[in-house]
């Protein structure tokens, strides 16, 4: 048995060493309650997300929580396989090694999974002949679940979405502990300055509180990493015309967009174009928003809006001129109702237009606007008039309009119309830890 490779085992381990301590200022994951929860059943457990957003924490959190429970600390294993020597060593002598270093292991958690080509039959392997009481992998591109995971464990494994910090973790990060709602009302205009932070500079663990030009560097080496090792690695890609469309999504933040106008802009080909978009929504760097439509067709071929999954890789790596809010306001609502796993879209008719849909199925169940200012007499006329229209059409009695600070209640052609601020919507303790899908 490799010397390296066993020490490399006892490095990621830590946890064997009796003096060992976790570190107590870590952010706890919303997340983490249901992944707990599911450890009820023995489904292999996926923690997919984008690169850097706190995957490899939110699992160090899952085997303190596990240690602290009365597990042993050994018979748990962590393999990372960004390590070198973890990644070069054949899938034999790995096993060997794990059951050397740990004979009673019964835990298994596989972080970065996706480097190591192949492990898809490796864990099938060990699911089916149940070697290990529970396995977590963990990975930065949706294909390990669609094309990976999914095609050989349909139904035997569970799925957890990972974002960077929501606006609750970046409070908590920032020391605030005290999310009951009335003092949550009381604090309001200081919870807006964290917020307006939040809105700029994203949810990117390793960037919070950093220096600007650390957290330049950071976000902007983040970006090219995300290019290089989790789309070029995996797929035959012209990396500058690759770049040159993930920028111009991130530009076009929030808007509507077709193939063909984003083809043009940047002298692509459409198919290119189309192909590329994909790979960067794998990789979880965008994700895209279709309309809401009865006829599927429509929905099909009609435009799709763009979201980011974080504004301060955005802001960092974006062509803008101005500091806008309401933008950023609307992709910190999109995150927030990604993260709990909503089925969404826009809405639009020949004269209106809503944020945001949330459906089950074929049926609506709530209209949201986010508007960060609707003190403009048309900005706000505008927005209920689409909230108005959509409640009319999906025979709702009412919708919401998520704005900076005004909380008020009014009707409109007998329709309710709740402005809600965007902070104390956020901060909804019903719509905390809603990462499974």
């Amino acid at each position: 048995m490799e010397d390296a490779l066993l020490g490399a085992i006892r490095t990621w381990n830590p946890w064997w060493a009796a003096s060992w301590r976790f570190p107590s200022s870590w952010v706890p994951r919303t997340t983490l309650g249901d992944i707990i929860a599911s450890m009820k059943v023995r489904h292999i457990k996926d923690i997919i997300g984008v690169r850097r957003c706190g995957k490899t924490t939110l699992v160090f959190q899952v085997i303190k929580g596990l240690i602290d429970d009365g597990i042993p600390p050994e018979q748990i294993v962590f393999l990372n396989f960004n390590d070198v020597v973890v990644k070069s060593t054949g899938f034999h002598e790995l096993e060997k090694a794990i059951y050397v270093a740990a004979p009673d292991v019964m835990y298994l958690f596989l972080d970065e999974v996706q480097e190591k080509p192949g492990w898809q039959q490796w864990v099938v392997g060990f699911y089916d002949t149940s070697r290990f009481k529970h396995i977590f992998v963990t990975g930065s591109t949706a294909s390990l679940i669609t094309e990976d995971v999914g095609r050989l464990l349909t139904g035997r494994h569970l799925t957890f979405r990972l974002l960077p910090f929501s606006f609750r973790e970046a409070l908590v990060a920032n020391g605030w502990d005290d999310f009951d709602p009335a003092a949550i009302k009381r604090s309001l205009p200081r919870i807006n300055g964290y917020l307006e932070r939040y809105l700029a500079q994203g949810g990117f663990p390793e960037t919070h509180n950093s220096d600007p030009l650390v957290t330049r560097q950071i976000l902007t080496l983040l970006f090219g990493d995300i290019i290089a090792r989790d789309i070029a690695s995996r797929h035959a890609v012209d990396v500058a015309k690759l770049t040159a469309v993930a920028q111009y999504t991130m530009t076009n933040f929030t808007r509507e967009f077709s193939m063909r106008k984003i083809a043009n802009a940047l002298a692509v080909h459409v198919d290119t174009v189309e192909k590329y978009l994909a790979y960067l929504e794998q990789s979880f760097m965008v994700f895209t928003l279709p309309l809401f439509s009865y006829k599927q067709l429509r929905q099909f071929h009609e435009n799709k809006k763009f979201y980011v999954v974080d504004n301060g890789l955005r802001n960092q790596v974006a062509f803008k001129t101005t500091r806008d809010l309401g933008k950023m306001a609307e992709n910190v609502v999109f995150l927030a109702l990604k993260q709990e796993g909503a089925e969404m879209y826009y809405w639009k008719d020949d004269k209106h237009e809503v944020d945001f849909l949330v459906t089950s199925g074929a049926n609506v169940r709530s209209i949201i606007q986010v508007c960060w200012d609707p003190s403009e007499k048309g900005i706000r006329e505008r927005e209920i008039a689409g909230i108005v229209a959509a409640a009319r059409l999906f025979g709702l009695p009412e919708g919401m309009i998520l704005d900076r600070d005004a909380e008020a209640e009014e009707t409109r052609d007998g329709i309710t119309i709740h402005f809600v601020p965007i902070a104390t919507w956020l901060l909804d303790p019903a719509r905390a830890g809603r990462g499974l899908k």
